[in-house]
C-alpha cells in the first residue's frame, strides 16, 4: 500500500505569482505618505495659528489685566 504524499511543488510558484500582498503594501505606502503630508500641514497651520491668533489674544489679555 502506497501512501500519498502532499504536493508542495506548486506552492512556491503560486506564492511568487500572488500579487495581493504587493497591492496591500502599495496602499500602505500611499497611506503613510498621505499621513505625513497631513501631519506637516497641521503643524504648519498650528504654528501660524499660534503666531497670528493665540499670541495676540494672550498679549491683549495681559495688557488688559495690567494695573
Amino acid at each position: 500500500m502506497q501512501t500519498q504524499r502532499p504536493r508542495f511543488s506548486n506552492g512556491p510558484m503560486r506564492f511568487l505569482r500572488d500579487e495581493s500582498a504587493t497591492t496591500a503594501i502599495e496602499y500602505a505606502l500611499i497611506a503613510s505618505v498621505i499621513s505625513i503630508a497631513i501631519l506637516g500641514s497641521v503643524a504648519a497651520v498650528g504654528s501660524a495659528l499660534m503666531e497670528n491668533f493665540y499670541d495676540k489674544v494672550v498679549g491683549a489679555l495681559e495688557e488688559a489685566a495690567a494695573p
